[in-house]
């Protein structure tokens, strides 16, 4: 029942992508914001590309609050996420022509469903413990891969994340 209902939640955020590292401004134009990390990546995109973009709630002092955008399509969000994992480097806030005094690194990612983040966040666990080389997500999936030839670990619950080892006292 948990999984066909985190899988309902990700359906519905699949034309949803995330961008984090934004400070927060006054008077921000997030669909502007959004344009220019289209821009920096090689994609002209524009206002019929997007229904609604917002900044996520947030209670952590030190980070600023995500932005999210919803895309009328999903090869619009697919394409932007496909970019930013392209590239060649980081993408920071110098690249989209910013006047701040350092450059922030800014991320793009899919929007996950909060249980799907929660799986995400374990299988990036396991491979920060090396027990998993690569961990990522593709179209709300979440995948793990233990070596570079080994068959890919489709995650859709946590004892589907080969376990961490614990240290003994």
């Amino acid at each position: 029942m948990e999984v066909e209902n985190n899988k309902l939640q990700q359906k519905l955020s699949l034309n949803s992508v995330e961008i984090r590292g934004v400070s927060v401004k006054e008077n921000e134009d997030l669909y502007s914001i959004l344009f220019s990390v289209g821009d920096a990546l090689g994609l002209a995109l524009g206002t019929s590309d997007v229904s609604g973009i917002y900044r996520q709630s947030s209670n952590d002092p030190v980070r600023p609050p995500p932005i999210t955008a919803v895309f009328t399509r999903h090869d619009a969000a697919v394409n932007l996420v496909t970019s930013i994992r392209r590239r060649k480097g980081k993408l920071t806030t110098r690249d989209l022509r910013w006047k701040d005094n350092v450059a922030h690194d800014i991320y793009v990612s899919e929007s996950l469903a909060p249980s799907s983040r929660k799986l995400f966040a374990a299988a990036r666990a396991a491979r920060r413990a090396k027990v998993v080389k690569y961990a990522w997500t593709r179209n709300g999936n979440i995948y793990v891969r233990k070596e570079d030839e080994a068959s890919l670990i489709h995650v859709s619950k946590i004892a589907d994340i080969p376990e961490i080892p614990t240290k003994s006292s």
